[in-house]
């Protein structure tokens, strides 16, 4: 075959020169007929060129190896001599179908009608232009595979490290036209104070261009108007707002102006602005937990959780959750003075309860509304321990100042509620989080320290809230997964019969991971939930894909088409589906 080729280089080079000749162009049909020589062997002259330089290329790799290289650069020749060898065995087969001589009929006009080959009828939906690229781009990818391979991995493990600047919320946020603000003033606020702060608020709100509508609640949350409302109340220095604004997205811009603005405005309460939630709300974003005894013991602790998180800049709103203490006038009942002036202890109770809160003494029916009827003392103005002693009180009969019916009047200060978890006491220091920040992201930041506090003999901790809810979810979703991975194995093995088929689509599933983040990062939206039942129903699809491309590749290779154009005509064939 090479002496041949020699002597079509070597007639290449002298219809070269005769093609030149000025006796021979003025003889323009002997001109045309060694131009048409010329034109049918120069694809074999300049092919066999090819052919001789690479084969002196794959020479002087082979004399350079022999030679003492650092890693690297052998390295590099090594890879330079695979290419080469693949590349002259395409050479040769490429030489070996120009040197097949021509039909006589090849230069005549013929009608072609494309059919279905290797694969059926269904073959010819994959002939075109486009086809046609696609196919060069998979024979060039399976020819350079180690360097797409090393790229894939590259690119998975960008990936991987690209999830750092992803914001992960476990339960995104609805996106309504509303949202609540909820309003505590301090403990033992009286619940006409909270009233009148509510309503100045309110008026604030009303006044923004955004507002279409807005509703309060004094002293407790309304019915539950969506699944995920967190309750609070009865308490008379807590209050809810809601608002409706006149679309979602300017919802979203009246949100985030308040969360600033309001807490300007009326400095004196603390106020949480919230969104409508999907998963359960909690109190705050953050809730670190102790539990103990001593309610003293717990607000040391909690106090020191509490001044972590107010050295975090993102950290907002940190407070303890049974609030600040308030003062109570406790009167300690002498049943031994009272008992001679005739006077119950349940009559001492009632009169004081008259000078504050009033004393219920009958149901006014308002058509389907019950009113309270409260019993209050007028003009009392109690001050202090003393002026309490002067107070009357009446048992229906008599009366006496409440220093006769009482062995002392306590002043003492105390918490208004007290929270208990699994019969313990319990009390969180909580937090939320500033706009444009993360519960994850600020956890991560506060976490070790607060871990870090010693607790005395006697006394635990645990993350509460959004934490151990995301913590429990995922538990769940977690809990079945490696008898579901496992129960996937065994049916594809069971499916191919072997285990080859199998791990390759088991290696393929990783690489999801790219196409993940790449979207993520470019829509800008949050990891959490959502995103990933998502992500495990693209494995399901990918898995379903892999398993008919593998069998598809088995079909044309038993079918006697060699196993490079199965695969490469079996993705063809694949990728329509796969897209639509």
């Amino acid at each position: 075959m090479f002496d041949k080729l020699a002597e079509f280089v070597n007639r290449h080079e002298e219809l070269s020169l005769l093609i030149n000749d000025p006796d021979i162009i003025s003889n323009q049909e002997k001109w045309r007929g060694l131009m048409k020589e010329y034109s049918e062997i120069t694809p074999i002259a300049e092919k066999y060129k090819e052919y001789k330089e690479t084969k002196k290329a794959i020479e002087e790799a082979l004399d350079m190896l022999e030679e003492n290289l650092d890693d690297e650069f052998r390295a590099l020749v090594k890879e330079e001599l695979s290419e080469n060898k693949e590349k002259i065995l395409q050479i040769e087969e490429e030489l070996k179908a120009l040197l097949i001589p021509k039909d006589p009929n090849d230069d005549k006009n013929v009608i072609m009608e494309i059919r279905g080959g290797a694969g059926g009828d269904e073959a010819a939906l994959f002939a075109g232009k486009y086809y046609d690229k696609f196919r060069s781009a998979l024979r060039w990818v399976i020819r350079h595979r180690y360097a797409t391979i090393g790229c894939m991995v590259i690119m998975l493990v960008l990936s991987a490290w690209s999830f750092k600047f992803i914001p992960k919320v476990f339960v995104p946020a609805l996106d309504k036209q509303y949202f609540t603000l909820d309003m505590w003033l301090p403990e033992g606020t009286r619940i006409e104070e909270t009233d009148k702060m509510v309503m100045d608020m309110a008026e604030y709100i009303r006044g923004q261009e955004e507002t279409e509508m807005v509703s309060t609640y004094v002293g407790r949350t309304p019915p539950r108007y969506y699944l995920s409302n967190v309750s609070f109340g009865p308490q008379s220095n807590y209050a809810q707002i809601l608002v409706k604004c006149k679309t979602s997205k300017l919802s979203r811009q009246l949100h985030a102006r308040l969360q600033d603005s309001v807490s300007l405005k009326f400095p004196e309460p603390l106020i949480k602005v919230n969104k409508f939630e999907l998963s359960p709300l909690t109190e705050a974003v953050i809730e670190a937990r102790f539990l103990g005894p001593d309610p003293a013991v717990l607000d040391s602790l909690v106090g020191q959780a509490i001044e972590i998180m107010r050295q975090n800049p993102k950290v907002a709103d940190a407070r303890n959750e049974w609030g600040n203490m308030s003062m109570v006038i406790r009167p300690v009942y002498d049943p031994v003075k009272a008992g001679a002036l005739g006077i119950t202890k349940a009559s001492m109770m009632e009169s004081v309860k008259s000078i504050n809160d009033g004393l219920p003494v009958g149901v006014y029916r308002d058509n389907e509304k019950k009113v309270p009827v409260l019993l209050k003392s007028g003009n009392v103005d109690i001050a202090d321990t003393h002026s309490l002693g002067d107070f009357s009180i009446w048992n229906g009969e008599r009366s006496a100042p409440l220093s006769q019916v009482t062995e002392r009047i306590e002043t003492t200060w105390e918490f208004p509620q007290v929270r208990t978890y699994n019969r313990q006491l319990s009390m969180a220091a909580m937090c939320g989080v500033k706009p444009g920040h993360t519960m994850a992201e600020v956890h991560g930041e506060i976490r070790k320290e607060i871990e870090n506090i010693q607790l005395p003999e006697g006394y635990t901790f645990f993350w509460d809230a959004q934490y151990k809810d995301q913590g429990e979810a995922m538990q769940a979703i977690a809990k079945y997964f490696p008898l579901a991975f496992l129960a996937l194995v065994v049916i594809l093995v069971g499916l191919f019969g072997n285990f080859r088929e199998p791990i390759i689509i088991l290696c393929v599933l990783p690489l999801s991971l790219i196409g993940i983040a790449v979207g993520m990062l470019l829509t800008g939206f949050d990891f959490g939930f959502f995103p990933i039942a998502g992500w495990l129903g693209l494995l399901g699809m990918i898995i379903k894909n892999v398993i008919v491309l593998i069998d598809e590749i088995n079909v044309q290779h038993r079918s006697g088409i060699d196993l490079y154009t199965s695969i490469v005509e079996a993705t063809v064939s694949r990728t329509r589906p796969v897209l639509m």
